[in-house]
Parts: C-alpha cells; structure tokens; sequence
C-alpha cells in the first residue's frame, strides 16, 4: 500500500493537557493540534525525543489495479462469443482487471506468464474493420473464415478485372466525346492524310454543315479557301514534323468561313486558330482549335475608341473647343521638324485681345467667356487649310502655326484674322481705345539660322506681339529680322 505517514512522538503533549499516549482518533477535532505540530521543532533537533512511533493519517490508495492484454486465445471461458483459436482485432482483445498481483487470471496463469508480444499485426479493429495481415496458411490455420472469403473475393476481382477495364475505357470514351462537344470553341481532328475525323457540335451551326457530312473528306476540300493560307502551312507542318503553331490575327483574322449560328450571310467571326499536333499509336493526328474572339475585337475597338476620344478631349480647350496649349507644342514641334527636313517655310502668329481684362472687369466673367469663345471660333474660320493649326494659347491669347507659309503671305493672312474679329462687333468696355472687340498680332517665321527651334519662334512672335501693342494695338508686326 502507499500510504502518507506521520512521525509523531510518544510523550509530546498538547497545550492545556496533560502529556499521554494518543490513540488513532486522539485529537483530530481540537484546532490547537494542529498548531502544536506546526510548532514542534525538526527531527534533527537535540530535543525531539528519541521514542517515537508510526501513525497512519490518511491512506492515498487502498488498492491498485494493473491491467494486462492477453494473447490471442487467452480468452475467458465464460464467453460464450468466442471459440478457442479465434484471432480477435485489436478492438476485441479481452483485458482483465488484477487488484494488485495476487489475483491470477481465469486460466489459472500468472499474468506475469502473459507478457509476451502479439503475433499478428492487425491493421483495424474487429468491428468491421480490415482483416489480419498474414499469409493463406496462417489464415486457414487460424480459422479465419473472413480472410478466406476476402482471398477468394481477391480472385473474383481478378478475373473480372479486363471486363471492368473495358467497361472503363467506353465510358472514358463517351465522356471525352461528350467534353469535346460541350466545350465553346470548335474542334477539328484531321489525320495523317488530312481527312476530318472529328468535327464537334460547336462548328455545325457556324459553318452549315454537320459531322457526318464531313467526316472523311479532306480539310481543304470542305474549306478550299483555305489552300495556300497559313492555317494549310500549320496543319501541314504539324502532321510532318510535329510542329505546333498559332495563326496570328494580324495576318488573318477569320481564316475560316464561320459565322454567327444561325447567320450564312452576315461576316465571319474574328477567330484566334492554333494548330497542335499528337500521336495515337503509330499514326499522327492535327488537332485544330477555333476560339470565336468576336468579343474580344469589339471590346478592343471600343477601348480604343474611348483611347482615341480621351486624346482628342486632352488636346481641345475646354471652353472655346480649339486646340490647347498641349496640342499647340506638340503641332508646333512637328511642323518645325518637317521644315527643317524639307527645308520648307513656317510662320507662327500670336494673338492677344486688346484690353481684354477691362473687358472682364466690366461685362464680368460670363460675358469673358463668351467673348473669348467668339473670338477663338473666329480664328478657326480663317483657318481653312489642313495643317493649319488655331489653339488658345493661355488667357486671352491665341496662336496659329501656317506651314508653307512665307512672311509675306502670313502678314496678309494676319490682317484679314483682325478684319474678321473687329466686324464681329463685339461691344468693347467703356473707356477703352476702340468701341469693338480688336485683336493685335505678332508673327515671326522660320528661319534655319536663328529661328530653328520652338522656343526661339515663340519668342520672336511674343516680341512683335509687344511691339503691336506699344505701336497702339489693333495691328499686325512682324519679328524683325
């Protein structure tokens, strides 16, 4: 037994009483004991005394049990489920219960005799589980009749087993027939000899004609517009040297005549065709896949048409709808790089509306506006030329580019730009010079020498342009040379 013990001294003596040998039960209940034994000095200590005796306080454990796993057979007799030689699973094997080692088993054995290894590695338990593994003869001698069953099962499948592959490989057939016919592009097969051999549901409606009507002829001869194409280079290569290839759209962007389902007189569908080659056996097969890509061109088309606008939109003023500054420098820079290449002319015209400000100030910022945008929709009228450029070029300036244009022709075209704006009659604000809107100008032209770059043109404008204004405004002055 494993027991907590208590050394305790024969003569020590509570407080309040007289020294006396205690019994079991002798001052369990008085609260000062307790104490007293707390306070008694250690067992190492001169004044313990020497006679001393074991008392018992409180047992832990009365008994312990020990469990032990029995061999197969070693099973009570008084189970009636069992027979003698049967092999349990490991969920089966009966365990016994000893109250420490002085109970023997119900076989009259030691259980110290039955410490010996399992003979049998058994993989589940027994309730259902798989059987032992062991040999035929191992089997038979442990009278296992499921594991017999399962051997004779075992030849069964075997024999059975090519009738099941062939069961298998028709249905992996029908369902690969099935794959190819719900996919969402068409599928052509052609053999060595480039016959059609498989022609899926998808390209009936599309080309007009069914599987059966095609399969066996020729390729180029269903689509004899495809001789001498790429996707014939392709299929061709594929079946001689294995090649693969994709037709690109750029060259050919609907090789096959395929149309909408249902559709044989509209345009063919924009198709992406790749060609890919494989082996069944000995003979080498072409497989053509045809994905329709309509959409996708459409969605492209779109993308580059919103593109297209945003440019456009990024290059045009957003109150007078001229070109802009942005515009304007990147023209500008085209021009001069033309002239200097052609050795042509380019002149350039700066504009600024005379007083303009006291013109705001006076019809306010509406008025501004709408001034501003007669103004500018009256340059580009006198612009009638392709390359002629109009743009706003910031605030109530305005700048035109006039390729193959001379000095001499750009003064006479300028003059007629200032005409046209004074007869638009364009109330000016009291106290100002004229009585109508006016314009000056200044105009500078290329030159290989001095004017061969934007900023040097923009520069000798900007300057005539100021030297318009001193001169009285309502003008045109042209760079000097």
């Amino acid at each position: 037994m494993l027991s907590f013990f208590l050394l305790e001294s024969a003569d020590d003596a509570r407080p309040g009483r007289q020294a006396h040998p205690r019994t079991d039960d002798d001052g369990l209940d008085d609260p000062g004991y307790g104490q007293f034994l707390r306070q008694r000095p250690r067992r190492h200590h001169p004044e313990v005394p020497r006679q001393r005796r074991l008392r018992l306080r409180q047992p832990l454990f009365r008994h312990v049990r020990r469990h032990a796993v029995g061999r197969p057979g070693d099973v009570p007799a008084a189970d009636p489920r069992r027979r003698a030689g049967d092999v349990p699973g490991v969920g089966e094997l009966h365990r016994h219960q000893f109250d420490g080692d002085r109970h023997p088993r119900a076989d009259g054995k030691h259980p110290a005799a039955h410490r010996a290894p399992c003979q049998q590695l058994l993989l589940h338990d027994g309730g259902g589980g798989r059987e032992p593994q062991t040999d035929r003869g191992a089997a038979a001698r442990a009278g296992d009749g499921r594991t017999a069953a399962a051997l004779r099962a075992g030849r069964t499948a075997q024999a059975v087993a090519p009738r099941a592959d062939r069961q298998e490989s028709g249905a992996v057939s029908e369902l690969s027939a099935h794959a190819v016919n719900l996919v969402n592009c068409g599928i052509i097969g052609v053999d060595s000899s480039e016959q059609i051999v498989l022609w899926n549901t998808w390209m009936v409606p599309r080309s007009g004609q069914s599987a059966a009507r095609v399969r066996g002829q020729s390729l180029f001869d269903v689509f004899p517009e495809l001789r001498g194409s790429r996707v014939e280079t392709a299929v061709q290569a594929a079946l001689k040297s294995g090649t693969a290839a994709n037709i690109p759209q750029s060259q050919s962007s609907a090789p096959f005549p395929l149309r909408e389902a249902g559709q044989f007189d509209g345009a063919r569908i924009d198709q992406a065709v790749s060609v890919t080659p494989f082996n069944e056996g000995k003979e080498r097969f072409c497989l053509i896949e045809i994905r329709d890509i309509s959409g996708v061109f459409e969605r492209e088309r779109r993308l580059l048409d919103h593109a297209e606008s945003l440019r456009a939109r990024s290059y045009v003023d957003g109150l007078t709808g001229i070109a802009n500054r942005r515009y304007f420098d990147v023209a500008l820079d085209r021009e001069l790089r033309r002239a200097q290449r052609l050795g042509g002319e380019l002149s350039l015209l700066l504009m600024d509306i005379d007083t303009f400000k006291l013109y705001n100030d006076h019809f306010g910022h509406l008025k501004g506006d709408a001034c501003l945008t007669a103004v500018a929709q009256a340059l580009a009228a006198m612009l009638k030329r392709p390359a002629d450029v109009a743009a706003r070029y910031g605030g109530e300036e305005f700048a035109a580019i006039l390729p193959d244009t001379s000095a001499e022709q750009a003064r006479a075209h300028a003059n007629l730009i200032r005409e046209h704006v004074a007869s638009l009659g364009l109330p000016q604000a009291p106290g100002a010079a004229r009585a109508h809107v006016t314009l000056s100008i200044g105009l500078a032209s290329f030159d290989k020498q001095r004017r061969n770059g934007a900023a040097a043109l923009i520069d000798a404008a900007d300057q005539a342009l100021y030297a318009a204004k001193r001169a009285g405004r309502d003008q045109v002055m042209v760079a000097a040379d």
